[in-house]
């Protein structure tokens, strides 16, 4: 079996999560430092609303007007081997879920895709990114979808 940085399981529902207790993560493990000398505590950013959206076309008009959200997608054997082009599982068992960015959309040769951020590296797919199919919900993309607002 291939072994799988950041592999997660599907989170609960945002509006069913609740913040850790300060016990399963403690203070303490935070470097309270800012590398541009700014104060930490007004350095800080927050956001001031989080929810979520489902399917192409709400995702599409909420990249569009608010920019990225992060989504779970599951992850395949043929996954972990992707270089380029617009994936779709193809082959191979399922590792596990991992967390994306969903940064933009697009279309080649009239195939429509998601334009995603992988946090793995940037000699992964295509420098760190990848496209997916667009519009059939593939590997979750489209079920799964948190947004937030500044």
């Amino acid at each position: 079996m291939l072994s799988l940085q950041h592999q997660v399981l599907r989170p609960p529902h945002p509006q069913q999560h609740q913040s850790l207790p300060e016990r399963l993560w403690p203070h303490s493990l935070l470097q309270e430092k800012c590398e541009n000398g700014a104060k930490w505590e007004d350095d800080k950013h927050k956001g001031s609303k989080i929810y979520s959206i489902k399917g192409e076309k709400d995702t599409v008009a909420e990249l569009s007007a608010n920019g990225p959200c992060e989504a779970v997608i599951a992850v395949y054997e043929d996954f972990v081997v992707y270089t380029s082009g617009i994936y779709h599982h193809v082959s191979g068992k399922l590792l596990g879920y991992h967390a994306i960015k969903l940064m933009g959309y697009g279309e080649v040769n009239g195939t429509k895709y998601w334009l995603l951020a992988n946090s793995w590296n940037e000699h992964w797919g295509e420098k760190g990114y990848f496209r997916m199919l667009r519009g059939n919900n593939e590997c979750g993309v489209e079920s799964d979808i948190v947004c937030g607002k500044p």
